[in-house]
């Protein structure tokens, strides 16, 4: 089951249990699923207030995206989704990850990580 996680500078949502940092190179199934269902979203509009599946805003991806990937129903906006799950730091993020910008209690903005320094 996916956790949300939190470190210094915003929240982590993960699909990984993150008991063992060195298989982080290869991605399980929740990961991956996550990933792929990410990606496919790409070039897609940003609209305010905007769930899917033609269009979105951060929070409305993040949460579309969790539903139809692994079946995990997320809060709809980024200061409620940031309140489940647990922490983990910056060097143990693992694709699937969402991290969250702003204070705890007020982030502004979510993003899911894909690996490689890289998140959606």
């Amino acid at each position: 089951m996916a956790m949300l996680s939190f470190f210094a500078s915003g929240f982590i949502y993960t699909t990984n249990s993150h008991e063992n940092i060195a298989q982080a190179a290869q991605m399980n199934s929740d990961q991956a699923a996550v990933v792929n269902l990410a990606k496919q979203q790409l070039g897609k509009p940003y609209a305010w207030g905007a769930t899917g599946p033609n269009s979105f805003d951060c929070s409305g991806l993040t949460q579309y995206v969790f539903a139809h990937a692994v079946g995990v129903n997320l809060p709809r906006v980024t200061w409620q989704q940031e309140t489940v799950g647990k922490d983990v730091s910056l060097n143990a993020l693992l694709p699937g990850d969402l991290l969250f910008w702003g204070s705890r209690g007020s982030t502004y903005h979510v993003a899911i990580y894909i690996g490689d320094g890289n998140m959606i």
